[in-house]
């Protein structure tokens, strides 16, 4: 916990000393995905999940860009289907991107498209024990997707996330066999549909 207030409050610094236009905002989204196990012995199903939670939002003077930083809730639903288990993970996700513009001579002010890129560092508050399996306490993800914002006030955007690190590892125990446990582990892929809107 104290390493994830450390990153949001160094993104709010960076932000702070900036001299941009600042804009902060709600962002709820849904999203769609599953695990990817580094064996075939095991495969999870897609699930729904959903995160909610504030957005900050600042322009780079000359450069053409935005950035964004994002302090969320999420939930991800996981289903393993050889177990038959559906489990829950509940993050502190903080996303982090960079986001460039296209800006649309009459209309520019009314709708504009971006593409956007950057890290999303999770951490783990909650989530559904299992005797099987051992969960990441923190990860780390890259996050690329587009949008657009509309009026100036609301953005659309999906995107596209995967683990860099692994999400959760096979532990031994009497009903895991010491050969599929020793080495399975999992990471985090999924898309996301979300919202924002900001003051």
């Amino acid at each position: 916990m104290k390493r994830m207030l450390i990153i949001f409050v160094l993104v709010l610094a960076v932000v702070s000393t900036a001299t941009a236009q600042l804009r902060i905002g709600a962002k709820a989204g849904i999203t769609a995905g599953k695990l990817h196990f580094n064996s075939d012995m095991l495969k999870s199903s897609n699930r729904t999940g959903f995160s909610a939670g504030v957005l900050v939002d600042l322009k780079i003077p000359l450069l053409g860009l935005r950035a964004d930083a994002s302090l969320m809730f999420s939930r991800h639903n996981d289903n393993f289907q050889s177990a038959e288990k559906n489990l829950v993970r509940n993050y502190i996700d903080i996303p982090v991107h960079l986001r460039y513009g296209f800006h649309i001579p009459a209309v520019g002010h009314v709708v504009e498209p971006y593409v956007m890129l950057g890290p999303v560092f999770s951490f783990l508050c909650h989530e559904t024990r299992d005797p099987d399996w051992d969960n990441r306490a923190s990860t780390t993800a890259l996050e690329l997707g587009g949008g657009v914002e509309l009026l100036s006030r609301i953005q659309l955007s999906v995107a596209y996330t995967f683990a860099l690190n692994r999400t959760s590892t096979r532990l031994l125990t009497s009903s895991t066999s010491t050969a599929s446990a020793s080495s399975t582990s999992a990471r985090d892929r999924y898309w996301s549909l979300s919202a924002a809107v900001l003051f």
